[in-house]
């Protein structure tokens, strides 16, 4: 309930400049030929009152229809803030991208690292399928090669997605097979030339504004092979 009236404040807060200038370009139209008209049939009645008085309750009236039209126009735009809240988001869709194959780097023993590792790059195609724009702001999980646990990966990513449109997002990870010794038959594979199968699962992080920072999953993100390259 505290959400709700929290996510209905900020999308007021949204209209109000909208609100005001609407209600402002009444006031010197339709409204005020209202309000005269209406002042002019009570003129008979109200001839012996005090010309102070009859301003004052032009002045009170223009007031009370103008909040009347400043309502009359929030509360639809309240009310459609408040039901896109309600609708939720899908989550965003992750795939291979077809026109970039994942990629294999050996990486030679260094004195932290002397069995060397591997530098590897996925191609993520994301989709938004939400009518709304967020920005995918997270993904954290692990990388698994030929069956084994490779590493723990958490990218902060800040990619910006319109409504109903994709990107292509490259995930930059390192592997350091000293730490992960069961990784021996990947080093074999990618030492002999041959491709290397991964699978990537995480949950992942979105910021869509007033509609909140949903995270989604442990899901499976990517998988396939990657080539290795010198």
């Amino acid at each position: 309930m505290h959400q709700s009236f929290h996510r209905q404040a900020l999308c007021f807060r949204a209209i109000r400049p909208a609100v005001r200038g609407m209600a402002r370009t009444w006031q010197g139209g339709w409204l005020t030929r209202i309000v005269l008209r209406r002042w002019n049939l009570r003129g008979a009645a109200a001839a012996g009152r005090d010309t102070g008085t009859d301003e004052r309750g032009k002045t009170m009236g223009m007031k009370t229809l103008r909040r009347a039209a400043v309502l009359a126009v929030g509360l639809p735009a309240l009310s459609g803030c408040a039901t896109l809240a309600q609708l939720g988001l899908q989550p965003p869709q992750f795939s291979v991208d077809n026109a970039q194959q994942a990629q294999l780097r050996l990486v030679g023993p260094s004195f932290g690292h002397p069995q060397g590792g591997a530098a590897i790059r996925l191609f993520a195609r994301v989709r938004n399928p939400n009518p709304v724009g967020f920005t995918l702001a997270r993904l954290a999980g692990g990388l698994r090669l030929e069956g084994q646990s490779a590493a723990q990966v958490d990218f902060p990513l800040g990619v910006p997605l319109q409504g109903n449109s994709e990107t292509v997002v490259p995930l930059d990870i390192t592997v350091n097979f000293n730490d992960i010794p069961g990784l021996a038959n990947v080093l074999l594979r990618a030492a002999t030339g041959q491709s290397v199968r991964y699978d990537l699962q995480g949950t992942v992080g979105v910021d869509a504004g007033v509609l909140g920072q949903p995270t989604f999953g442990p899901m499976s993100l990517l998988n396939g092979s990657m080539r290795v390259v010198r």
